[in-house]
């Protein structure tokens, strides 16, 4: 399914073969670093021009995998490469799972914790869908204008939630109803976040 995929914003995958009784993938080169190393070494908070070419490319890439049934389930600042014209892209689909099977069938729990959802603490990996996706996107976005990390999701489930909104944590001045969707898609419970990406976007890109 992956390798169906056409878009600048998702790592191509050039070649699959059988050797060794196993299989390989061969992926594109990007020539860049990723968003975590970019974190890491100080890079400042984006202004709203650019945050908003960076979700808009994000979420165009995430519509098409949720369009071919397929969850992410890893996005973090580690799984997004920056290019050097600035460029983000997606990678690392090793998690990734078909929609199906999160409605049928249990999955492994996979957490990067800060930026996993609650339910994919859960062993049974039940009630994954977009919104799981759309929680670490937001999680990622958050860092980026506050240079911190949300809580992790089971303290917020708990009833120990510090999380502070993103209006309160950014570094930069941001449009309101940008800052409200970041606090849209890190919703404690599934069923209060955007259900889809086309439905997020729109609190986070329209003016």
């Amino acid at each position: 399914t992956i390798l169906r995929f056409n878009h600048k914003n998702i790592v191509r995958i050039e070649q699959i073969f059988g050797q060794h009784g196993t299989a390989y993938a061969v992926l594109e080169f990007v020539d860049g670093i990723s968003l975590q190393k970019w974190l890491i070494d100080g890079g400042v908070a984006p202004d709203q021009e650019s945050i908003d070419a960076f979700t808009s490319d994000i979420i165009d890439a995430l519509d098409q995998v949720h369009r071919n049934e397929i969850l992410h389930r890893d996005i973090a600042p580690k799984n997004i490469l920056l290019r050097a014209d600035g460029s983000p892209v997606l990678i690392d689909f090793g998690s990734a799972r078909q929609m199906v099977c999160a409605k049928t069938m249990a999955m492994t729990a996979l957490i990067t914790p800060h930026y996993a959802p609650y339910e994919q603490y859960l062993t049974t990996g039940s009630g994954q869908g977009p919104w799981t996706d759309i929680y670490a996107f937001a999680a990622t976005l958050y860092e980026l204008i506050s240079g911190s990390r949300p809580p992790e999701a089971p303290n917020r489930i708990l009833g120990t939630d510090d999380y502070i909104g993103a209006a309160a944590a950014a570094r930069q001045i941001y449009r309101p109803r940008f800052l409200k969707a970041i606090d849209w898609g890190l919703s404690s419970r599934r069923e209060a976040r955007p259900q889809s990406v086309g439905e997020w976007r729109k609190a986070l890109l329209e003016e």
